[in-house]
C-alpha cells in the first residue's frame, strides 16, 4: 500500500482557532453545504499565498488576529479522491449518472438543485462515503489571470508576451482528520 504524502497544507485560521486546533489536535468542521469538496478540513496545497489571502479576504476574521498553519498529510493512495486525474473524474461523474438513473424519483432539494457549490458537496460526500475515500484534491481556475510572458512559447512575439496565467488554487478536503500529522503542525503568523 502505497501513500501520498502531501507536506505543504495550508489552512487560514484566527490565532484563537489554531490555539484550539493545537490544544486539541482536532479542527473543527462545520457541515456547510456549499463545501465544494464536501464536508472536512480544507487545505491549499503548495501555496502559503493562498491561505493568507482566504484568511484575510474572508469577512468572517474582520477584526481578528489572523495566522496559517502549515502541516503535512499523509493519505493512502487508494484512498485518495484526485479529482486533477481523468480517473478520479471519470469515477465521480460515473457515480452521478449511476445516481440520476438508479434514483429517478430522488428530488434534491431546491436549494441544493439550483447552487453547484451544495450539489457538489452532495455528490461528492456521497461518493467518498460510498468508496471510503479519506481526501480529496481538486485545482480551481479563477477568472481572473495574471498577464505574463509566455515562457513556454519557443518564440516570443507581441503576442505570447500578453499570455495569461490563470489564477489557480489547489485545494485538499481531509475527511480523515487522523491522516493530519498534528506533530508537525506549525502557527505562522499574517
Amino acid at each position: 500500500m502505497n501513500n501520498i504524502i502531501l507536506t505543504q497544507c495550508f489552512h487560514g485560521t484566527t490565532q484563537e482557532n489554531a490555539q484550539e486546533i493545537l490544544n486539541t489536535k482536532r479542527f473543527m468542521v462545520k457541515k456547510r453545504k456549499d463545501h465544494w469538496l464536501g464536508t472536512g478540513v480544507y487545505f491549499f496545497l503548495e501555496d502559503i499565498d493562498k491561505a493568507k489571502w482566504f484568511v484575510r479576504s474572508n469577512p468572517y476574521y474582520k477584526g481578528k488576529t489572523k495566522c496559517v498553519l502549515a502541516t503535512t498529510v499523509t493519505v493512502p493512495q487508494e484512498k485518495y479522491l484526485n479529482l486533477d486525474t481523468e480517473k478520479g473524474r471519470h469515477e465521480l461523474n460515473s457515480f452521478i449518472n449511476d445516481f440520476k438513473e438508479m434514483q429517478p424519483s430522488v428530488t434534491l432539494n431546491p436549494e441544493i438543485n439550483n447552487d453547484n457549490s451544495s450539489r457538489h458537496c452532495f455528490y461528492i460526500d456521497m461518493f467518498r462515503r460510498y468508496n471510503n475515500y479519506l481526501a480529496c484534491k481538486y485545482t480551481f481556475t479563477n477568472t481572473k489571470t495574471i498577464k505574463s510572458e509566455n515562457i513556454n512559447a519557443e518564440v516570443f512575439n507581441e503576442r505570447s508576451l500578453s499570455t495569461a496565467i490563470l489564477n489557480n488554487n489547489i485545494q485538499l478536503c481531509v475527511f480523515d482528520q487522523g491522516l493530519i500529522d498534528f506533530t508537525s503542525v506549525r502557527e505562522i503568523m499574517i
